[in-house]
């Protein structure tokens, strides 16, 4: 997705926050799977929520 943007032509600071959403998204979707793997049990309001806050900003950048 980073890549997409510099494609794009996202000015720095718009590409800054692509790559900081990403990496929330990655984080949060990594605790639900480690969960669904045997990991630690994962709050799913929590995560949703992040989640769905990070789209919005996403939406928000592009």
């Amino acid at each position: 997705m980073p890549e997409l943007a510099e494609k794009a032509g996202l000015s720095s600071g718009g590409l800054a926050a692509v790559k900081n959403v990403i990496e929330e998204l990655m984080d949060g979707f990594g605790k639900l799977d480690d969960s669904l793997h045997g990991g630690e049990p994962a709050n799913v309001d929590e995560i949703s929520d992040v989640i769905s806050e990070q789209f919005t900003r996403l939406q928000a950048v592009l």
